[in-house]
């Protein structure tokens, strides 16, 4: 008989972590991801999907996971979950963050899937902030910025918080991108 390996086991407060514990933690660090909303199994979008996650794991790590390899991981979450339901793909260094072997082999992919979201509905009441992102072209992880102005807003009385830059410039928003319409245009 073969010797058993060694498991080490990871405890989250004082409990043994399970999968759907670890989960949310690859957001946390060297991470990019984008996010898409599933209707009767179907996205919209899904080729600038594909470049996002390409374009920013090039940039972040100077590889990128193959479109053929996220379309496979995305259809496999599809067809497990409902018709309707929301879909993030994070892509992450194995190797972790704070270490120069970061992002020296190919991403890692987590599919994580939730309930469907639409959004908020009607006109929302928005705390205005000076924040620029670190690369902000990148949809990445870690930026506890963002939920410190949302809930610092959202303790004042708004809804969610817009980011100006430092020239007084409207940027994005919290979670969200900031688009403006005139009727026509």
């Amino acid at each position: 008989m073969g010797s058993r390996p060694q498991i080490n086991p990871i405890l989250l407060n004082e409990v043994a972590a399970t999968a759907d514990d670890l989960a949310p933690l690859a957001f946390a660090g060297f991470a990019h991801f984008t996010a898409l909303q599933v209707r009767g199994r179907r996205v919209k979008g899904l080729d600038l999907h594909l470049a996002r996650l390409r374009n920013a794991s090039i940039q972040l790590f100077d590889r990128a996971v193959s479109d053929e390899t996220v379309r496979r991981s995305i259809r496999q979450a599809i067809e497990l979950g409902p018709q309707d339901q929301s879909l993030t793909v994070t892509a992450f260094s194995p190797e972790g963050e704070f270490t120069a072997a970061s992002g020296s082999g190919e991403p890692s992919l987590l599919v994580r899937t939730g309930p469907p979201s639409d959004g908020p509905e009607g006109p929302l009441r928005l705390a205005v902030v000076e924040h620029e992102r670190h690369l902000p072209a990148i949809k990445h992880v870690g930026e506890g910025a963002k939920t410190h102005y949302l809930r610092k807003a959202v303790a004042q009385g708004f809804d969610d918080a817009a980011f100006i830059d430092r020239h007084g410039r409207l940027g994005e928003a919290t979670i969200w991108n900031l688009a403006f319409w005139d009727g026509r245009s």
